[in-house]
């Protein structure tokens, strides 16, 4: 009898490695493409969007500020504030953050100077979540707030818990450009975490509000490459 339950468990233990490593070839690519892999599009001359290395990031240069949208984090983040830093003599720099993950926040630390903005949380949890209060948020945003940046007004818009306990998307008007942070995923679906305030409900309901936008042409997702508001879409099935 006690042979027969060993050789029972040796099977089970036997497939439950199987299919880890099963998992493991299907899942490991695409994570390692999401959080490690490093790409650069150039909409325009003003733009450019880094997917990869962290969270997704964008820069748009005007003549008098360089906004930051996301500062990624380890070498990355490195990388990123080198190519900020070399583009912004005599610039202002404007962080947002679209919520506190490290992978979107990490290289706050790096711009001394900066104004950077995120959606209101608790500062004890910022710097549970950050791993200290290096690169906290100067301006905790409530309400939608305007930057006019040369000819393109870009709208910051606090949604509410959502992903985590206060998150941001940013629109670029004319641009038709939506940045939505990890409320929204390309190829894979986005984690929820309770301890840092994700709400499935909420994020749908959010999700379902931006669907209304009239006009977008191209949506930054949190990671995954850029699409359309189908992305949007597809984050509701």
């Amino acid at each position: 009898m006690t042979r027969k339950i060993l050789k029972t468990l040796a099977i089970i233990i036997l497939i439950v490695i199987l299919l880890g490593i099963i998992l493991a070839a299907i899942y490991f690519p695409t994570m390692k493409k999401l959080y490690f892999g490093e790409a650069e599009i150039k909409p325009d001359s003003a733009l450019t969007i880094y997917l990869g290395g962290g969270g997704n990031t964008v820069v748009f240069e005007s003549d008098s500020a360089i906004l930051v949208i996301d500062t990624k984090y380890g070498k990355t983040g490195e990388k990123l504030h080198s190519f900020v830093e070399s583009h912004a003599t005599g610039k202002n720099i404007i962080i947002v953050n679209t919520h506190s993950d490290l992978d979107h926040t990490g290289g706050n630390p790096l711009y001394i100077n900066a104004r950077i903005i995120s959606g209101k949380v608790d500062e004890e949890y910022w710097i549970s979540a950050n791993k200290g209060s290096a690169g906290m948020p100067s301006v905790w945003l409530t309400d939608t707030l305007d930057l006019k940046l040369g000819e393109e007004t870009v709208s910051l818009i606090p949604v509410g818990q959502a992903h985590t306990w206060s998150d941001i998307v940013v629109y670029f008007h004319n641009r038709n450009l939506l940045v939505t942070g990890d409320l929204v995923f390309n190829g894979f679906n986005t984690f929820f975490d309770e301890k840092k305030g994700s709400n499935g409900w909420k994020s749908l309901a959010v999700l379902k509000t931006l669907d209304k936008l009239p006009e977008i042409r191209m949506v930054v997702p949190g990671h995954g490459e850029t699409g359309g508001r189908e992305l949007i879409a597809q984050m509701q099935t």
